[in-house]
């Protein structure tokens, strides 16, 4: 009797706790600017299903321990386009993510004597200075 007793105590105490821990899963990623591949410090990581988030550290990183299941994951930072995506987690995760800034997409209007040293996201306009016209 006191042995049956001596293991219930093990499984109360020792086998149970870890039980209760196994259902969190990790997500985990680093956060940087798409064009200069720099870290986002304090980016916003928020899942929406289950209301959990955090913020990225001074190197990107963040790291979230989120039930398994469906997932919708929001990134976000002032300046830059929001990342969402949705996925079904099932086990230790790692989604790392380039955002794009804002005005990345626009084009731009450039004054520039050598148009051959501009870039694809800029378009030209050639200047001729009024001595080059006499």
């Amino acid at each position: 009797m006191k042995t049956i007793i001596n293991i219930l105590l093990f499984g109360v105490f020792v086998l149970f706790p870890y039980a209760g821990n196994a259902q969190m899963i990790s997500v985990s990623g680093v956060v940087k600017n798409y064009v200069s591949e720099s870290a986002i410090e304090n980016a916003s990581i928020y899942e929406a299903f289950s209301g959990i988030g955090t913020i990225s550290n001074s190197n990107g990183y963040y790291h979230l321990l989120l039930k398994p299941g469906n997932q919708q994951l929001n990134i976000s930072s002032p300046g830059f386009e929001k990342y969402s995506q949705e996925f079904r987690l099932t086990g230790d995760t790692i989604i790392s993510v380039q955002l794009i800034p804002m005005n990345f997409g626009e084009r731009e209007t450039v004054a520039d004597r050598d148009s051959d040293n501009l870039t694809d996201v800029q378009t030209a306009v050639k200047i001729q200075s009024e001595k080059e016209n006499f």
